[in-house]
């Protein structure tokens, strides 16, 4: 499937509104500090579950998308270890390690589900958010566990732990959508109505949370860091070309090459912001890093999944 420039475009454009406004209304005091925080574990908590549940019981279970669900496993491991071994060959000169850990975790992880499935549906119908929910739960894992490590090296009293790794808010609805669509559970439509009516707010609300992250930040750190930027042109292009031809050079096929490069395309986890503050690891670059890649990907999204789609037909 070839991508249109303009409807992606489109759609990350639409994206920056909810940004916006969750800046301006936290720098009017119409959103407040304790606000910010229940908003937040209410997409986190309430609203990504939902999301996560209904993205896999998008497409029935068959043999056939049994198969392509075993190739997005392996699709987005290979994603996320050609992410890892670029993001830390590219960091090892950041002197600050606190730093240096925070870039790394940007780069390698994407702002999948808040920001990657209303793409996917675009792009790919609800294929595609089935895939993005297949990608999630290991994306998820490994957030927990590979990127809780990479901060562990900058703050050596964090501790990993094994049970957050698999039980956690992402990873438990998608387990317990793969359950459902594995054995054909149908919930009753009204109950599924209103499962999707919360889910539809969780990109708008976590648009406004990045908004009201951007917000805090000082002007001229944010402009003149040259940290995130480095960041960005690493997670926004290099890293999807990149993945991009490789999948199609192992042979995949061009769908799965082209998926695998938008999901590395996004913008940097908002998740890295939090963890950054949690944890004590460079807070506010990585809420810089977060805010800057999320505003480049307007332009960067469009143009560099044209050249990768390109490139991926050119290969296969």
């Amino acid at each position: 499937m070839k991508l249109d420039a303009l409807t992606l475009f489109d759609s990350v454009l639409s994206m920056l509104v909810p940004v916006l406004f969750g800046a301006i209304a936290y720098k009017t005091k119409l959103i407040t500090e304790d606000f910010s925080r229940v908003l937040s574990r209410f997409v986190l908590y309430i609203a990504q579950p939902m999301l996560l549940v209904n993205s896999l019981n998008s497409v029935e279970c068959n043999t056939a998308t049994l198969k392509t669900a075993g190739l997005i496993t392996l699709a987005s491991l290979l994603v996320h270890a050609v992410a890892a071994a670029v993001a830390f060959l590219v960091t090892k000169p950041i002197k600050k390690i606190d730093e240096g850990r925070i870039c790394e975790f940007c780069m390698i992880f994407s702002n999948c589900g808040f920001f990657g499935f209303p793409l996917l549906k675009t792009v790919y119908g609800d294929t595609g958010l089935f895939w993005g929910g297949v990608y999630a739960l290991f994306f998820n894992m490994l957030t927990w566990s590979y990127g809780l490590f990479l901060l562990y090296r900058a703050n050596r009293s964090i501790k990993i732990n094994l049970r957050k790794i698999f039980l956690n808010a992402a990873t438990i609805p998608s387990a317990v959508g793969i359950l459902f669509w594995l054995f054909h559970v149908k919930l009753y439509p009204p109950i599924l109505s209103s499962m999707q009516s919360i889910a539809n707010t969780c990109t708008p609300l976590s648009m406004v949370v990045i908004g009201i992250m951007i917000s805090k930040l000082p002007l001229k750190k944010l402009l003149f860091d040259p940290k995130p930027y480095l960041t960005s042109l690493v997670k926004l292009v290099l890293l999807p070309v990149l993945v991009g031809c490789l999948l199609a050079i192992l042979g995949f096929s061009a769908d799965i090459a082209i998926f695998g490069a938008l999901m590395i395309a996004l913008p940097s986890a908002a998740i890295a912001a939090m963890f950054g503050e949690t944890h004590g690891v460079a807070p506010i670059l990585g809420a810089q890093t977060v805010g800057i890649s999320t505003i480049l990907s307007i332009a960067s999204v469009p143009l560099i999944m044209q050249l990768v789609s390109f490139l991926v037909y050119r290969l296969i």
